[in-house]
């Protein structure tokens, strides 16, 4: 028998991270950076004007992720990425990543609070006035 561990609660507690990065990578721009191939980190800290740095930081985030490819010091968008978030024709889920971060996210923060309060909805009420 294998022994119990934290791992499946630790991937659910910590899956917020990864959206995140997601969100921030699709915000600078590093999918539409790498859209015309691979490039190293500083060629995409030219192309997106963020820090080679953090950029960096980013895209490795993103290769650990799965969404870009590292080959060296390049990066390349990976098949979802340059189908789905590189600005290419077709279903482009850029918006989308938008609007789960700056609209949906900060809805679910106060999740805790609408248990608690058992006012789920009302949150939403506002919309509704305006």
């Amino acid at each position: 028998m294998s022994a119990i561990t934290p791992e499946p609660i630790l991937n659910i507690a910590i899956g917020f991270m990864g959206a995140k990065q997601l969100f921030a990578a699709s915000e600078i721009g590093l999918f539409e950076a790498l859209a015309d191939g691979p490039a190293s980190r500083d060629e995409l800290a030219d192309k997106t004007a963020v820090p080679a740095r953090t950029v960096g930081i980013v895209a490795a985030a993103m290769v650990s992720l799965g969404l870009i490819d590292q080959e060296g010091s390049r990066y390349r968008n990976g098949e979802a990425a340059a189908a789905f978030l590189a600005g290419k024709p077709g279903h482009d889920l850029r918006p989308v990543l938008g609007f789960f971060n700056s609209i949906s996210y900060p809805l679910w923060e106060r999740l805790a609070d609408a248990v608690r309060s058992g006012e789920g909805q009302a949150q939403f009420s506002k919309f509704d006035r305006e």
